[in-house]
């Protein structure tokens, strides 16, 4: 029996999410920020991005 198409997309969703945040914390590996937490992952990041950190 084949997946739903939204239900397929949830799985992969969550796949991708628990992999950043084990990548990130976890295995303590920054350069996950740039591979999970920026364009076309989560829009809206642009120049605010690092804003708190100066």
């Amino acid at each position: 029996m084949t997946e739903h198409p939204e239900a397929d997309r949830a799985r992969r969703n969550t796949e991708t999410v628990l992999t950043a945040m084990r990548e990130l914390f976890e295995e303590k590996d920054l350069t996950a920020l740039d591979r999970y937490w920026a364009e076309p992952y989560v829009h809206g990041l642009g120049e605010h991005r690092y804003s708190g950190y100066r």
